[in-house]
């Protein structure tokens, strides 16, 4: 181990943490260390072809602190798209310091951390084969490198990191170094690129400040940031004692993207006595082709692999790759500034290896951040904590692994409202109360900041999705009574949203096409407004959330055809098949988007009643699973991802259906929503990943959610949580809220529900308010196949539960002095004040949200 370099972090900043209770496993397969079942690999396997093929959750495996402001994964293909991790690609390229909410909107402010790993064909790569099994954890990189040895270890703090990289004795002494670097983008659509000539301002650089020291600047954006917005991240490493390198980095500027060359007569892909050969980068793949003899032309591969060929070539499409001349033609100087964007600290020899091993930084050793990172996520997901998983067995450990690998994938930092308001959110209302109330109020800075909420935040305003769901995960907050966010300022933000249009040129903030919207109670889809019937009823939904009460609503229902259509400024709708996707609606057909849960009696209604709607539900998992491609003009992934599921038009893949199965149950058919849910549970998820792609933890928490046996249907427009199906574990504890689900019959294959008893009194309808909730209890699901005395232990430790609790309440009120009330504001408290009281029905949304917000805050105290 003296032959090693270690980066220390930036300093740590505060965490708070929650003290840790182990409860014993009552029986069956234990859950007391949730972090052994989290995989991090799950979704992350197939790179950027299978990806849009067929996606398996297009997930990266980040390693991080809860909550941490910086994500960190190793780079296994260098794909010069999004797809820079696949973990069936067995190279090892470095670790990449990452913001990447999702594949398809694209990292910003990155940079990769990477050693020296050979010498052989390439500078850089080698050949850097290593095995993924327990190489990655959510807490630290373990990486050993063949051939050579190369070990890389990497433990993040919050903010910071230590890395650590061992070279055997095979390295010679003066090739040992360890890298900051910020690559410059490739091919001609490089937006990043493009906005840096405009400006004369680098993507990113880096420079040493001493021994030992280097400052790096990354100006990736990923779009999202305003033209005149200077926004840059600033990153110090340090490793004292090292001597610094500096290197500058060329911009290829002849390659082609998504093009192979093939000979032209056999359409092979090498000269003869030219093999493939490993190559970390299109540029090393060009200067192999420069000093190779008769070699005109090369094609790189975003797995490293070099093809030359000389001049009697022929053009194919190739998805991700990049292919060119032997030589660049030298450009002209157009006064680009010239910087540095690999800082390397060279080790030198063995005594300077083993000094940069010894220093610790901030008192901390590798060995104690990685530690200390290990207990924060176990105190995390401990906050969620099965206490008795059930019989062991197969199922069973497919079930916490999914489960708890959910809980660490559910991030939240940079996110999509039209992705998260469904579930994410309303799980953290269960699980991390305290800490949803300092993430609203994170994007209430957004707010502050830049005079809008933002839809699609990465890390500015991006117009992607419809609607403005970031209201409708605020106005739930506000339903909820969770602290720890201003809503004043929310209101303020969700009445501009309200109100405002955004502005002719700029959609990215507020509602493109409101004005329409408000004129005709709906956006036509001859108005040349894009995706209108989505956006019609992601504003409806808005509108609700925000008023609680939702007149626009229907206005889009075709009674031809039994769903919402594509009505034109006439009034009339255009005739098309329900299976037609796009063409108005967002990733979907109509039998996707015709069912929102805001206002179900008012959807019944237009339906012909209860009955009616119930059959149309039926009807929509009867029909088979074709579809036409519609406006999209080809097939995209969740079409196929749609057709696999073999639910008819159930498209668990994607986010506008998730709701659509407990509907049953809002509509009284509980035992249906209980039966399809486990359906769903079991097809749509399994130990490599999802059904479809993994947005922001969203398809996660539905996952949790429906295995915790709640589900918010209809967010931001009540507290309830619908009841599903029948918990995937006997016991489960919410630990914040201190609330027990009980399932006896968890282990079963599809239990039917008798009914469900909350503090031990049954619940009259399948739903359960949050309020109440946040009393804390026992919620118990009773099955035909359960034990008579299941109930009555329940009541039992329900009253235990309840009179411990009252002991808690006591000693906390005799501990201390009893606080001073605090002002009231709109939107605090059990219910709202007079004056947003007399704001709501100025939204021409109806008045009955008066009585219903009255209704809750009188029972809430009842625990009704």
């Amino acid at each position: 181990m003296a032959n090693g370099c270690r980066l220390p972090p930036l300093p740590l900043l505060w965490f708070h943490t929650v003290p840790c209770f182990l409860l014993s496993v009552a029986s069956g397969m234990s859950a007391e260390h949730p972090l052994e079942w989290v995989n991090p690999l799950a979704g992350a396997a197939g790179g950027q072809k299978a990806g849009q093929h067929h996606s398996a959750g297009n997930t990266l495996p980040l390693v991080a602190r809860p909550w941490g402001f910086n994500h960190w994964a190793p780079v296994s293909t260098l794909d010069a798209t999004s797809w820079w991790f696949d973990s069936t690609a067995d190279t090892f390229h470095g670790i990449r310091c990452t913001h990447q909410p999702s594949p398809w909107i694209g990292d910003y402010a990155w940079f990769m951390l990477r050693p020296f790993l050979g010498w052989t064909s390439d500078e850089w790569l080698g050949f850097t084969s290593y095995q993924t099994a327990g190489a990655i954890r959510p807490y630290l990189i373990d990486i050993t490198a063949g051939p050579y040895g190369v070990r890389t270890e990497f433990a993040p703090s919050e903010h910071g990191a230590v890395l650590r990289v061992t070279f055997p004795p095979s390295v010679p002494t003066d090739e040992r170094r360890v890298c900051a670097w910020v690559p410059l983008g490739s091919g001609k659509d490089d937006e990043d690129e493009k906005r840096a000539k405009k400006t004369g301002t680098p993507t990113g650089e880096c420079r040493g400040v001493g021994s030992g020291v280097v400052e790096l600047t990354s100006r990736k954006y990923a779009q999202g940031v305003p033209e005149d917005a200077d926004f840059a991240f600033f990153a110090r490493l340090e490793a004292p004692g090292l001597r610094v390198q500096e290197i500058e980095e060329k911009a290829p500027d002849c390659f082609e993207h998504g093009i192979k060359y093939l000979r032209k007569d056999d359409g092979k892909m090498n000269m003869d006595k030219h093999p493939r050969s490993s190559e970390s980068s299109a540029a090393n793949c060009q200067a192999r082709c420069a000093r190779s003899e008769g070699c005109a032309f090369f094609t790189w591969w975003p797995d490293g692999g070099c093809h030359l060929l000389d001049a009697r070539i022929k053009k194919e499409k190739g998805l991700g790759l990049f292919s060119g001349p032997a030589r660049c033609p030298k450009a002209p100087d157009k006064g680009t500034p010239k910087v540095k964007r690999n800082c390397c600290f060279l080790l030198g020899d063995a005594e300077q290896a083993l000094h940069a091993l010894t220093s610790e930084v901030a008192g901390l050793s590798l060995e104690e951040v990685a530690a200390e990172g290990q207990r924060s996520w176990e105190e995390q997901l401990l906050q969620v904590q099965v206490l008795d998983a059930g019989p062991a067995s197969r199922t069973t450990a497919w079930r916490l692994e999914v489960f708890y690998t959910s809980l660490y994938l559910g991030g939240v930092t940079d996110n999509g409202f039209w992705d998260t308001y469904r579930t994410v959110y309303p799980f953290l209302a269960l699980a991390y109360p305290e800490r949803l109330g300092e993430l609203l109020e994170g994007w209430l800075n957004a707010y502050r900041q830049g005079g809008w909420l933002p839809k699609w935040a990465s890390p500015g305003y991006r117009d992607s999705m419809t609607g403005t769901f970031a209201d409708v995960v605020l106005a739930d907050a506000i339903l909820k009574n969770i602290s720890g966010f201003d809503h004043s300022v929310a209101w303020e933000a969700m009445k501009k949203d309200s109100y405002q249009e955004s502005g002719p040129k700029d959609s990215t903030r507020g509602k493109h096409g409101l004005s329409i919207y408000s004129e005709q109670g709906y956006i036509p889809v001859d108005a040349g407004i894009p995706e209108a019937c989505s956006r019609t009823l992601d504003f409806a939904y808005a509108d609700a959330a925000v008023s609680a009460a939702g007149r626009h609503f229907g206005s889009l229902f075709d009674p031809d055809q039994k769903l919402m259509g594509r009505r034109l400024k006439s009034g009339s709708f255009n005739a098309e098949a329900a299976g037609v996707w796009g063409n108005g609606f967002t990733e979907g057909s109509a039998w996707h988007h015709s069912f929102p849960a805001f206002n179900v009696s008012a959807l019944a209604e237009l339906h012909g009643g209860g009955e009616m709607l119930l059959q149309r539900l039926w009807d929509l998992l009867a029909a088979p699973s074709f579809f036409e491609v519609g406006s999209y003009k080809g097939e995209i992934h969740e079409m196929r991802e749609m057709r696999m599921m073999s639910m008819g038009q159930y498209a668990h893949n994607n986010q506008p259906g998730h709701h659509l199965l407990y509907l049953f149950a809002m509509l009284g058919d509980h035992n249906v929503t209980a039966q399809l849910v486990r359906q769903v549970l079991t097809r749509g998820y399994f130990m490599e990943g999802y059904s479809g792609d993994e947005d922001n933890g969203e398809m996660g928490a539905w996952f949790v959610l429906s295995a915790l046996g709640l589900y918010a249907a209809a967010t931001g427009t009540t507290d309830e949580y619908v009841l599903g199906a029948v918990p995937l574990f006997p016991r489960t504890l919410l630990r914040s809220l201190d609330v027990t689900v009980e399932a006896p019959s968890a282990a079963e294959e599809s239990p039917a529900v008798l009914q469900v008893l909350w503090r031990s009194a049954p619940l009259a309808r399948p739903a359960v308010r949050y309020a109440s909730l946040r009393l804390g209890g026992v919620l118990h699901w009773v099955s035909p196949g359960d034990a008579k005395y299941s109930v009555v232990a329940s009541r039992l430790r329900g009253a235990l539960h309840g009179a411990m609790r009252r002991a808690k309440q006591l000693e906390r009120a005799v501990a201390s002095a009893p606080a001073p009330q605090p002002e009231q504001v709109p939107g605090a408290g059990p219910g709202p004040t007079p004056r947003l009281l007399a704001v709501l029905p100025a939204l021409a949304l109806g008045s009955f949200c008066c009585q219903q917000w009255r209704a809750r805050g009188e029972g809430e105290e009842k625990g009704e």
